[in-house]
C-alpha cells in the first residue's frame, strides 16, 4: 500500500462485490415482493369464482324455499334441501329470474361475486323428439242403411246396416222355406249395428258368404240353422255368440279360413259347429263368466257342439288363458302375466279337469272355463304378444267402436328421442346463460363481450353436477312457434288417477293439438299420442299406446284412458299419455306438448294433483362461471 493510498486493492474490490450484492438484493426483493403481491392478487381472484361455485352448488339457500318467493332471499342456493344433488327447480328459477331482471337475484348473486362482474352458464341433459305420426280422420261410416230387411243390403260394397226394432234378421223373407234364403257380398265389409239372428226355415240354412271383407256385429249373433262363411277377413261379436240348430251336418255354422273370430262375450254351440283353419279365436269375456266356451254334447242321432282353432285365447278368472294344443293337456295352457305367456304350471293357478260320462271339463281355480272340452280341437299355433290389459277395443273396427260418428286413426310409424349428456370438454349443447355486469342483469351479448375484453384479468371455473330434475307447472299456456315443449317429467311410484283440463280458445273452426309422452318400467319401454283435432263438424280425439317388450311390442288404446270435450274444454286422465305404476315398478316419464295448428295457443292444467305424486329423476350438469373486475 502506498502512501496517500486510501484502500488497497482486496479492499476496493470488496467494497465492490458488497455493492453489487446490496443492489442484487434489493432488486430481488422488490420482484419478490412484486411477485407475491400478485400472487395474492391471483389467489383473491381465483377464489371468488371457485368459492361463487362452492355457495351455489353446495348450499340450498336462505331461505331455502327461496325460489317460491324470491323478494325474501338472503342468498342463492342450488342445492336440494333433502338430498345432495342440485334442485333443477332453482337452477330454472335462478336462471329465469336473472334473465327478466328480477333485482332480488341479481343483488344476491352481486354481493356472492364480490361486486364482481361474472357470466354464468348452466348444460343439462338435453332432450330431442323426432316423431313420424299418422292422425288419420274418419268422417265417420257414410251410407248407413236403415232396415231390417237383408235383400236391401249391397252385395258388391262396404254396407253398414242399422234395424230400428232393434234385432237385425237373416232370414227368409216370405213364401217357401227356399225363398231368398242366402245373402253374399263380393265386394266388401258388413257391419250390423244391432243383435242379430241368422236363422233358415225346416231344414234349409240361411247362408251368409262373405269374400271381400270382415263381419261385424255390434251385439250378440245367434246361428239356427245357418251357416257364416267368411274367407277374408275376421268375425267381429261384440256380445255373446251362440250356434242352437245346426244347419247342414256336412258345412260348418262358422267357418273361417286365415282369419279369427273374436268374441266380446263367451262362445256356446249347442248343436253344430265353428271351424277357424289358420286362425285363432279370442273370448274376452268381460264378465268372466262360467263357462266363457261351452260345447254341447251328441245325444243319440243328434249331433254335439264342435271347434277347430289353431289357438284358442279366453279371458277368465281375471287372466288371459292361451291354448296351444289338446285342452286336456295342462301343458298345453299358458297364463299372461304382466304381458308375458307364462306356463300355467309355473303360474301358482290351479288347473284340472273333471269328467262326469262322456264329459270331460276343464277348470280354473274351481271354476269351469270350458264346458266339454274335449270336444275342442286346437291344431296348434304360436301365442300372440298382447299385455294382460288386451280388450275387444284394440281390435274391433271402426264401425263398432264409433257407431257412426266421426273418428280417428292415430299410430306413430317412428319416435327417436335423443339424449346428450353434457362434458367438460364437448358442450355442444346449447344451454342457458345469464349475465350481470355492474349489478344489472345484461342479456345484449356484445356488450357483454366488450366488458370481457376491456377487463385486466377473467377467471373462469366449472363443476360438473348430480342434479334432481322434474318438469313440472301447474298451468302452461301453449304457442305454436315454442313447441315441441315439456311439460311433464319425473318418475311415479304409485298409481294416480291425474287427470288435466285443456282449454282451446273459441272462434276457431279447424286445429289440433298433439301430446307425445315416452315412458320406461322395469318391464317394457313405450310411447304414446293423443290428438284433439277441431272440424267445422265438431272435435275428433283419440289416444294410442305403444308398449315395447324386450320380445314383441303391444299397441292400442290405452286402458282407463278417459277424454270428455264439452264446447271447447277437454278433460283428459293421465293414464292415455303414462302407463300406471305398481309396487315396486315404478314408470319414469316425458311428456311433450309436441304441435299445435289453427289455434293461436292452447291452455294445459294440471287437475289431479300430480305435483304431489311426480318425484325427480337424477341427471348429470355442467355449469361454468366467469368473473371479471367491475369497472
Amino acid at each position: 500500500m502506498r502512501r496517500g493510498q486510501l484502500f488497497s486493492m482486496d479492499a476496493l474490490i470488496s467494497i465492490v462485490l458488497i455493492i453489487m450484492i446490496l443492489g442484487t438484493v434489493s432488486a430481488t426483493s422488490e420482484s419478490l415482493k412484486s411477485e407475491i403481491a400478485s400472487m395474492v392478487g391471483w389467489y383473491e381472484r381465483a377464489n371468488i369464482a371457485d368459492n361463487m361455485l362452492d355457495v351455489l352448488t353446495k348450499s340450498p339457500g336462505e331461505p331455502e324455499d327461496w325460489n317460491e318467493a324470491t323478494g325474501d332471499i338472503r342468498m342463492v342456493g342450488l342445492r336440494d334441501s333433502t338430498e345432495g344433488y342440485l334442485d333443477y327447480t332453482k337452477l330454472e328459477s335462478l336462471m329465469s329470474a336473472v334473465s327478466s331482471g328480477d333485482t332480488s337475484i341479481t343483488n344476491a348473486l352481486c354481493n356472492l361475486s364480490g361486486g364482481n362482474n361474472f357470466e354464468l352458464a348452466t348444460y343439462l341433459t338435453e332432450y330431442t323428439i323426432e316423431a313420424s305420426l299418422l292422425r288419420k280422420v274418419k268422417e265417420g261410416l257414410p251410407g248407413f242403411i236403415t232396415t231390417c230387411d237383408p235383400t236391401e243390403l249391397p252385395t258388391d260394397s262396404d254396407v253398414t246396416a242399422y234395424c230400428p226394432s232393434g234385432t237385425f234378421e237373416f232370414q227368409s223373407s216370405s213364401g217357401s222355406p227356399r225363398a231368398n234364403n242366402q245373402y253374399t257380398n263380393s265386394g266388401g265389409s258388413v257391419c250390423i249395428l244391432n243383435p242379430t239372428t241368422i236363422a233358415g226355415r225346416g231344414s234349409n240354412p240361411y247362408q251368409v258368404t262373405l269374400s271381400a271383407g270382415y263381419f261385424a256385429v255390434d251385439g250378440d249373433l245367434a246361428l239356427s240353422v245357418a251357416q257364416l262363411t267368411v274367407s277374408a277377413g275376421d268375425i267381429y261379436v261384440n256380445g255373446d255368440l251362440s250356434i242352437e240348430i245346426q244347419g247342414n251336418p256336412a258345412i260348418p255354422d262358422i267357418s273361417l279360413s286365415g282369419y279369427n273370430l273374436y268374441v266380446n262375450g263367451t262362445v256356446s254351440v249347442s248343436k253344430g259347429q265353428i271351424s277357424i283353419s289358420g286362425g285363432s279365436l279370442y273370448v274376452f269375456n268381460p264378465d268372466d263368466s262360467s263357462p266363457a266356451i261351452y260345447l254341447g254334447r251328441s245325444q243319440g242321432n243328434s249331433p254335439g257342439g264342435d271347434m277347430t282353432a289353431n289357438t284358442v285365447y279366453i279371458h277368465f278368472d281375471g287372466y288371459w288363458f292361451a291354448i296351444i294344443g289338446d285342452p286336456l293337456e295342462k301343458s298345453n295352457w299358458y297364463v299372461n302375466i304382466n304381458g308375458n305367456w307364462v306356463p300355467i304350471a309355473n303360474s301358482g293357478i290351479s288347473w284340472d279337469t273333471s269328467s262326469t260320462g262322456q264329459s270331460t271339463d276343464v277348470k280354473i281355480n274351481g271354476r269351469i272355463i270350458i264346458e266339454n272340452a274335449d270336444r275342442l280341437t286346437i291344431n296348434g299355433g304360436s301365442l300372440d304378444p298382447f299385455d294382460e290389459g288386451y280388450s275387444f277395443e284394440n281390435v274391433a273396427p271402426p264401425c263398432i267402436l264409433y257407431s257412426g260418428e266421426s273418428g280417428m286413426v292415430l299410430r306413430i310409424s317412428s319416435i327417436n328421442v335423443t339424449y346428450q349428456l353434457p362434458s367438460f370438454f364437448d358442450v355442444s349443447i346449447t344451454g342457458k346463460k345469464v349475465a350481470v355486469i355492474n349489478c344489472t342483469s345484461v342479456t345484449d351479448e356484445r356488450t357483454i363481450q366488450d366488458s370481457k375484453n376491456s377487463s385486466p384479468w377473467i377467471e373462469y371455473t366449472e363443476r360438473r353436477v348430480p342434479m334432481l330434475k322434474k318438469v313440472y307447472s301447474q298451468q302452461y299456456t301453449l304457442t305454436p312457434g315454442k313447441l315441441p315443449e315439456e311439460i311433464y317429467s319425473g318418475t311415479i311410484d304409485q298409481y294416480t288417477s291425474g287427470m288435466m283440463n285443456i282449454t282451446f280458445p273459441g272462434g276457431v273452426d279447424e286445429g289440433n293439438l298433439t301430446l307425445l309422452s315416452v315412458f320406461t318400467t322395469p318391464d317394457y319401454t313405450g310411447h304414446s299420442i293423443v290428438a284433439f283435432i277441431k272440424t267445422q263438424d265438431g272435435w275428433i280425439y283419440g289416444a294410442n299406446m305403444t308398449k315395447i317388450y324386450p320380445t314383441y311390442n303391444v299397441s292400442g288404446t290405452p286402458k282407463n284412458c278417459e277424454i270428455e270435450i264439452n264446447n271447447n274444454h277437454a278433460t283428459m286422465s293421465l293414464l292415455c299419455l303414462v302407463p300406471p305404476a305398481e309396487l315396486d315398478k315404478s314408470v319414469t316419464f316425458t311428456i311433450w306438448a309436441y304441435s299445435l295448428e289453427g289455434f293461436p295457443q292452447v291452455k294445459i292444467e294440471d287437475a289431479g294433483n300430480l305435483d304431489v305424486y311426480l318425484k325427480p329423476v337424477r341427471q348429470i350438469g355442467v355449469i361454468r362461471l366467469w368473473v371479471w373486475p367491475r369497472r
